[in-house]
Protein backbone atom coordinates (compact mmCIF):
# COMPACT_ATOMS: atom_id res chain seq x y z
CA UNK A 1 0.00 0.00 0.00
CA UNK A 2 1.03 3.36 -0.87
CA UNK A 3 0.07 6.66 1.06
CA UNK A 4 0.55 10.33 0.37
CA UNK A 5 0.44 13.57 2.10
CA UNK A 6 -2.66 15.78 0.60
CA UNK A 7 -1.13 18.93 1.07
CA UNK A 8 -4.22 21.94 1.21
CA UNK A 9 -4.74 25.42 0.99
CA UNK A 10 -8.25 27.00 3.11
CA UNK A 11 -9.84 29.89 1.73
CA UNK A 12 -8.21 31.64 5.14
CA UNK A 13 -5.02 31.05 3.43
CA UNK A 14 -3.98 28.96 5.98
CA UNK A 15 -2.43 25.15 5.15
CA UNK A 16 -3.35 21.76 6.41
CA UNK A 17 -2.57 17.96 4.75
CA UNK A 18 -3.68 14.57 5.42
CA UNK A 19 -2.22 11.17 5.62
CA UNK A 20 -4.51 8.99 2.83
CA UNK A 21 -3.88 5.70 2.12
CA UNK A 22 -4.08 4.32 -1.66
CA UNK A 23 -7.90 2.75 -1.37
CA UNK A 24 -8.75 6.36 -0.29
CA UNK A 25 -8.81 6.76 3.77
CA UNK A 26 -7.54 9.28 5.56
CA UNK A 27 -5.76 7.89 8.42
CA UNK A 28 -4.85 11.66 10.06
CA UNK A 29 -5.04 15.40 9.30
CA UNK A 30 -2.95 18.26 10.38
CA UNK A 31 -3.97 21.25 12.72
CA UNK A 32 -3.93 24.36 10.67
CA UNK A 33 -0.75 25.65 9.69
CA UNK A 34 0.32 29.59 9.19
CA UNK A 35 2.18 29.30 5.69
CA UNK A 36 2.92 26.28 2.93
CA UNK A 37 6.52 25.58 4.75
CA UNK A 38 5.00 25.27 8.03
CA UNK A 39 2.79 22.78 5.96
CA UNK A 40 5.85 21.20 4.34
CA UNK A 41 7.70 20.84 7.70
CA UNK A 42 4.62 18.79 9.52
CA UNK A 43 4.47 16.18 6.95
CA UNK A 44 8.63 15.83 7.40
CA UNK A 45 7.99 15.80 10.78
CA UNK A 46 5.54 13.00 10.49
CA UNK A 47 7.69 11.20 8.14
CA UNK A 48 10.43 11.04 11.07
CA UNK A 49 8.11 9.97 13.57
CA UNK A 50 5.58 8.29 11.98
CA UNK A 51 7.43 5.15 12.68
CA UNK A 52 7.39 5.01 16.52
CA UNK A 53 4.93 3.92 18.69
CA UNK A 54 6.02 6.49 21.16
CA UNK A 55 5.29 9.35 19.19
CA UNK A 56 1.46 8.13 19.33
CA UNK A 57 -0.99 9.59 22.07
CA UNK A 58 -3.81 7.19 22.25
CA UNK A 59 -7.12 9.44 23.09
CA UNK A 60 -10.59 8.71 24.67
CA UNK A 61 -13.39 11.16 24.27
CA UNK A 62 -16.92 11.49 26.22
CA UNK A 63 -18.71 9.72 23.79
CA UNK A 64 -16.94 6.41 23.56
CA UNK A 65 -15.25 7.02 20.56
CA UNK A 66 -11.25 6.93 20.29
CA UNK A 67 -8.39 8.71 18.24
CA UNK A 68 -5.07 9.20 18.08
CA UNK A 69 -2.29 12.07 17.81
CA UNK A 70 1.07 12.51 16.74
CA UNK A 71 3.66 14.37 17.94
CA UNK A 72 6.10 16.32 17.07
CA UNK A 73 9.54 16.05 18.92
CA UNK A 74 8.88 19.18 20.62
CA UNK A 75 5.17 17.70 21.74
CA UNK A 76 3.11 19.54 19.29
CA UNK A 77 0.43 17.91 17.20
CA UNK A 78 1.22 17.02 13.93
CA UNK A 79 -1.55 14.51 13.08
CA UNK A 80 -4.85 13.72 14.45
CA UNK A 81 -7.04 10.40 13.41
CA UNK A 82 -10.62 9.92 12.75
CA UNK A 83 -12.65 8.81 15.48
CA UNK A 84 -12.55 4.62 16.14
CA UNK A 85 -15.13 2.98 17.39
CA UNK A 86 -12.77 0.83 19.87
CA UNK A 87 -9.20 0.46 21.28
CA UNK A 88 -8.59 -2.64 18.62
CA UNK A 89 -9.90 -0.45 15.85
CA UNK A 90 -7.81 2.06 17.56
CA UNK A 91 -4.63 0.45 17.71
CA UNK A 92 -5.14 -1.01 13.87
CA UNK A 93 -5.33 2.88 12.80
CA UNK A 94 -1.64 3.31 14.85
CA UNK A 95 -0.08 0.53 13.36
CA UNK A 96 -1.26 1.51 9.95
CA UNK A 97 -0.23 5.08 9.89
CA UNK A 98 3.58 3.63 11.64
CA UNK A 99 3.58 1.45 8.91
CA UNK A 100 2.66 4.00 5.77
CA UNK A 101 3.77 7.63 6.97
CA UNK A 102 7.72 6.78 6.80
CA UNK A 103 7.51 6.60 2.83
CA UNK A 104 4.25 8.50 1.85
CA UNK A 105 4.52 10.58 -0.83
CA UNK A 106 3.73 13.98 -1.06
CA UNK A 107 0.95 15.72 -3.26
CA UNK A 108 0.75 19.78 -3.83
CA UNK A 109 -2.87 20.31 -3.99
CA UNK A 110 -3.11 23.87 -2.87
CA UNK A 111 -4.83 24.64 -5.58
Amino acid sequence: MTAEFELRKSKTNTFTYHLKLAFGQILFNSPEMPDKNAAIAGMESCRQRGADDANYERKKLSTGAHYFVLKSADGQVIGKSELYSSPKTLENGIEQAKAETPAAKFEDKET
